[in-house]
């Protein structure tokens, strides 16, 4: 009987351990996700052509767009972008964003236009 108790006192404390490491992790990616997210869209600043569109399925399968500018590449990750942003951008576009901004400008034939990135945020979700 008291190899029971004990047995049972012990589980209840691992059980507990488990749900307050949990609870700090999920907080630390609810962070990351509301706060990097937003800040590595506002830190890119570009202005070139965009030259590739793909899924990268070595990054999570994440959602890339290449920019030529200059002679340089810049990677632009669009997972935490809502709406069809992703979708809406062609290669052979152009595109530019200042930074500190969540506004791209894009350019295409006649078209000129100012498409404003809203950021997913799972607080809101």
């Amino acid at each position: 009987m008291k190899k029971l108790i004990l047995f049972v006192c012990l589980l209840l404390v691992i059980l507990s351990l488990g749900i307050y490491i949990m609870t700090l992790y999920n907080q630390s990616v609810k962070d990351l996700t509301n706060n990097d997210s937003t800040d590595y869209y506002k830190r890119k600043e570009f202005k070139g052509l965009v030259i590739k569109k793909f899924i990268d399925k070595y990054q999570h399968n994440s959602r890339t767009i290449i920019i030529k500018e200059n002679n340089d590449n810049d990677t632009l990750i669009m997972d935490f972008v809502m709406g069809n942003v992703y979708q809406y951008i062609k290669e052979g576009d152009s595109l530019s964003k200042n930074k500190g901004s969540l506004d791209l400008n894009l350019k295409r034939n006649d078209l000129d236009t100012i498409i404003h990135m809203e950021i997913y945020n799972r607080e809101e979700n």
